[in-house]
């Protein structure tokens, strides 16, 4: 038997006496039948779900506590290795303090690239940034002028 269901077996007997005292009060205060049964069951489900929730917060912790310095770094892009592989590219060709202007296919491309990026510095489209950055969704289509590709669909060119 699993820690898990363990806990959750051990504690229905406590759920039930807490539902119950919570019936008794709503009958002591004149509430109708609708209102002890609705008060009963929310109070039953709640103390229910407590032991899953402190043994998946448990398990979560143990989990996060074995990270490696380089996956903390990179969970933003779980699941997403083309992702980790592009920024690391940009990180070695771009210098830190130098100026990028990003145009992603996705805010959340675009929101992991300027925290990924720092310190170098996003601008907008109107700024001249040293560095020009296309992402697209899929790999291919044309080539910006004068840019090389870092990985597929990222393309990069510095200003000349």
């Amino acid at each position: 038997m699993t820690l898990r269901l363990l806990a959750e077996v051990a504690w229905q007997p406590i759920g039930i006496a807490v539902a119950y005292g919570v019936w008794r009060a709503l009958e002591r205060e004149g509430t109708g039948r609708a209102g002890q049964v609705l008060g009963a069951a929310i109070a039953f489900v709640a103390l229910a779900w407590l032991p899953v929730a402190a043994i998946d917060l448990a398990a979560r912790t143990r989990h996060d506590a074995r990270l490696t310095p380089n996956a903390v770094e990179n969970a933003g892009a779980i699941h997403s290795k083309g992702l980790v592989h592009a920024i690391t590219r940009l990180r070695t060709t771009i210098p830190a303090g130098d100026t990028y202007q990003l145009r992603a296919y996705s805010s959340r491309v675009s929101f992991w690239a300027y925290t990924s990026l720092l310190p170098r510095i996003a601008v907008g489209p109107a700024a001249g940034a040293d560095w020009r950055i296309v992402w697209h969704r899929h790999p291919g289509g044309p080539a910006p002028p004068g840019a090389t590709e870092l990985a597929p669909g990222v393309w990069v060119a510095h200003r000349s």
